[in-house]
């Protein structure tokens, strides 16, 4: 016998996406209601006939609200129903992994499983503090409940270690262009472990003549350095670049040559 969430708080709020999933996941779930947490998988075995959303979504929201659980055993995704409510009979089948936080009753049921880590993270004042440091240096302030969910189950390194990434990315060009129109959502960026990106190496593209200039302009072996460093300090002060002229990126390289001609 199952649980009724339809009075819950938490549950009214999700979206009626989110809301398909979650009964979807309450079918398939074994008897103590844990299930596959790969998002390829569950759209696989509970959407059939495909989805007609965005399963990791609404497997995101269902965390962030606290409706599930995400955890990881043996390097493979799994998820928890939290206060699944079976009732305990003789003759339940475990079919998934226990995870960190059952008791030991039943977690014995697991056999010799392991959990790796808890992947959802429990929400700790100094979690919060640190998704608070993330979400105001991350320049685009666009939802923030889905970027919350993605940092509390993701494996994150030390939060100075994404606030260095973070800096070094919004000096990125296409961050800079066209105010910031190309900036993934923080849950994009976080899903993806893009603070793990080396970024575009512009000394090997700056080897070459900038595109795009004409023949009668400045070449970057004629640049004069001190010159440069000071209109790069005037226009560019929130931009740390290091290096001469050839290692700019092409794109102010070419801004400042094409200023300099005219």
């Amino acid at each position: 016998m199952l649980r009724d969430w339809t009075d819950s708080y938490r549950f009214d709020c999700i979206s009626p996406e989110a809301e398909v999933l979650f009964t979807r996941l309450i079918m398939k779930a074994d008897d103590y209601g844990n299930f596959f947490g790969d998002s390829r998988i569950i759209t696989s075995m509970c959407f059939p006939l495909g989805a007609m959303f965005d399963v990791q979504e609404a497997l995101d929201t269902l965390a962030s609200r606290g409706l599930i659980m995400l955890y990881r055993v043996d390097s493979k995704d799994y998820l928890n129903i939290c206060n699944f409510g079976q009732r305990m009979r003789n003759g339940m089948k475990r079919k998934f992994p226990a995870h960190a936080g059952e008791s030991p009753e039943v977690a014995a049921d697991s056999g010799k499983a392991r959990p790796e880590r808890n992947t959802n993270r429990i929400e700790t004042e100094e979690n919060k503090k640190a998704f608070d440091a993330f979400w105001s240096a991350y320049p685009k302030k666009v939802g923030k409940g889905q970027a919350e969910s993605a940092w509390l189950k993701a494996d994150l390194p030390d939060l100075d270690i994404i606030l260095k990434s973070l800096h070094k990315a919004k000096q990125m060009p296409d961050w800079i262009k066209e105010n910031g129109a190309f900036i993934p959502h923080a849950s994009t960026w976080l899903n993806q472990r893009r603070w793990e990106d080396s970024g575009m190496d512009y000394a090997a593209l700056s080897s070459k003549r900038v595109l795009g200039l004409s023949a009668d302009q400045e070449t970057p072996s004629q640049i004069d350095e001190q010159d440069a460093k000071s209109w790069l300090e005037e226009n560019y002060d929130n931009i740390e670049i290091a290096g001469s002229f050839r290692q700019w990126p092409p794109h102010i390289q070419k801004e400042y040559l094409t200023k300099k001609t005219n």
